[in-house]
Order: C-alpha cells, then sequence, then structure tokens
C-alpha cells in the first residue's frame, strides 16, 4: 500500500496504514471515485444512491429512504429537497395517512436513476475488477460479515 503524506522511512507502513477502518476508507474512496467519473451532470452520490433507491422502490416515506440509504433525517432532506427542485423526484400525500409525503421519481428522474445505476454497477465491476468470482463472493460475505452489530459482552 503507497503512503499518504505519512512520514516515514520508504516502504513502511504505519500502524494507521495497516488499519482496518483506513484501508476500508481507501478502498470506499477509489469506489467513490470510481462512480463519480462518469456520473449524469450535476448528480453528486448521495443523490444518486436516493434515485437508485427510489427506482427499486418506488413511492416511500423520506423516513424510511433516509434509513435505507444510511443518512440521517438532515441529510436526506437536503438532497431530496435539491432533486425536487432540479425535478426529478415528486412528493404527494400518502393515501394511509394524510401527515407523511411519499416522495417518488418523475418520468425525468426515471431516465437519470437508471443512468446512475448502470454506472454504479459498471464502477463495482472495475471496483471487483481485480478479483476473481470466488474472491469476490468471499469480500462480499466478510464485509456483511463485519457489518452486523457485535453482541453486547456480559
Amino acid at each position: 500500500m503507497a503512503s499518504i503524506g505519512i512520514a516515514q522511512r520508504p516502504g513502511e507502513e504505519s500502524r494507521l496504514e495497516r488499519s482496518l477502518g483506513f484501508r476500508l476508507r481507501l478502498a470506499l474512496h477509489g469506489h467513490h471515485n470510481r462512480i463519480a467519473d462518469g456520473m449524469p451532470e450535476g448528480v453528486t452520490l448521495p443523490q444518486g444512491q436516493v434515485l437508485v433507491k427510489l427506482l427499486e422502490l418506488g413511492a416511500c416515506s423520506q423516513n424510511r429512504l433516509g434509513r435505507l440509504v444510511l443518512a440521517d433525517a438532515a441529510t436526506v432532506k437536503g438532497v431530496v429537497d435539491r432533486l425536487r427542485r432540479r425535478g426529478l423526484v415528486c412528493a404527494r400525500t400518502d393515501p394511509a395517512d394524510g401527515r407523511r409525503l411519499l416522495l417518488s421519481l418523475t418520468p425525468a428522474g426515471e431516465t437519470v436513476a437508471g443512468a446512475v445505476r448502470l454506472r454504479m454497477e459498471e464502477a463495482e465491476e472495475r471496483s471487483l475488477a481485480p478479483l476473481s468470482a470466488e474472491e469476490r463472493h468471499r469480500l462480499l460475505d466478510l464485509m456483511d460479515r463485519i457489518a452486523r452489530p457485535v453482541p453486547a459482552e456480559r
């Protein structure tokens, strides 16, 4: 792993660079850069994730959408507001609960969401390209395992 501006002897990794968190961050950063390289004009990664999730789900409350894309309430509200101003997402009152708004894609939003989903799939293929099919499966399985909550010690 290459050094990232940390003073040390050539070829020597720091404790930070050997850590799981740092390596996960590097992998995520590289993957996000691959996605960003071909995103439709003006669409950020968080906006793309919201668009793709709405494409997959159909109408959805903003609260549920935020939970599904792992965004806090303030972040998802800002993302949705910007997508609504661009005419990619619309909101309507939930017929089952008049206090809640349901978000959905506009026709233009569906087009952009389809392009974003394709970009994400291409980026994933590029990110996983160095791995065999067996290694890909194992990597994703291991990541699922470490993402699960660890039971508290008694």
